[in-house]
């Protein structure tokens, strides 16, 4: 059975859990590991063929919708839902059937930042959005980009992670709930207007540099502007950790910090709320062999 993997700095887990399931001799699994850029189309283009996988890595929610429909999936054992948090297991699952397990931890999204550019610029991460907007005048006064992002067109959806927190402090997360129900009528709502109309004000300001659209995200983009004290700060999954213990340990160590993102004055969004990823999941394909997929 063929396993396709995303490439990311938690791979070589996975290939050693994989090496433990071939020793068995109850099957045998090869691991293809697909870079980030791309992974998607290829995936789709594979599974409306004679040749996907048996089994995948995936976001799980809408990613999974149309594979379901077409009948390319596996319902998996609903004996497996106890080991996991319900919220976890939430986005496993389309119109009530497990097809995507939880196989890693729950990623939320934070506000990294570079410790030594704040201590030389003796500014104090932002508690309030009103304290965001006074950072970026200070960064940009001392020539530093104040928030690294990714804008190019494989990038581009580290930007949702502004969209997401400032609806939700705005709003709380009724509103985005209702909208993944189903109800568009609710991307009418003000909260969204005034997210687009916060987010452009910020591009306006300089607080993502003048040529974000062409940064990509990860080592040589948004990673190493972090790191190399080129920017302030980076709005990031906690998967960041891993990129930058990677790239540089000793910053990792010594200058990553990171804090949540902050609240906004008169939004109904609590600041203990926390956006991201509940996990990522594993999905059977009905090309497997039924042994080895079970």
């Amino acid at each position: 059975m063929d396993f396709w993997t995303l490439q990311d700095p938690t791979n070589p887990v996975q290939k050693t859990a994989v090496d433990t399931f071939n020793s068995g001799g109850k099957g045998k699994v090869s691991m293809t590991v697909i870079a980030t850029d791309g992974y998607k189309d290829k995936l789709r283009t594979a599974m409306g063929s004679s040749k996907m996988p048996g089994m995948f890595f995936n976001w799980g929610g809408g990613s999974l919708d149309d594979y379901v429909k077409a009948g390319k999936l596996v319902e998996l054992d609903s004996a497996l839902e106890p080991h996991f948090l319900p919220s976890a297991l939430a986005a496993g699952k389309v119109d009530g059937k497990l097809v995507g397990i939880p196989c890693r931890g729950t990623q939320p999204v934070f506000l990294f930042y570079n410790k030594k550019v704040f201590s030389d610029a003796g500014a104090e991460p932002p508690k309030t959005y009103a304290d965001l907007r006074d950072l970026v005048k200070v960064f940009k006064g001392k020539g530093v980009t104040p928030f690294a992002l990714a804008g190019n067109a494989t990038s581009s959806w580290t930007e949702l992670m502004w969209v997401e927190y400032l609806v939700d402090r705005l709003a709380g997360p009724e509103l985005f709930a209702k909208i993944a129900g189903g109800d568009w009528s609710q991307w009418k709502d003000q909260a969204v207007l005034r997210t687009a109309q916060m987010i452009k004000e910020l591009v306006d300001s300089g607080a993502f540099g003048k040529s974000f659209g062409s940064v990509n995200y990860g080592p040589g983009g948004t990673t190493t502007l972090l790191n190399k004290g080129k920017a302030a700060m980076v709005l990031m999954g906690s998967w960041e950790y891993a990129q930058q213990q990677t790239e540089d340990p000793d910053f990792t160590k010594k200058h990553l910090g990171y804090v949540p993102f902050p609240s906004v004055a008169g939004g109904k969004g609590d600041v203990a709320n926390v956006v991201g990823n509940p996990t990522n999941y594993l999905s059977v394909t009905t090309s497997a062999a039924k042994q080895t997929a079970a």
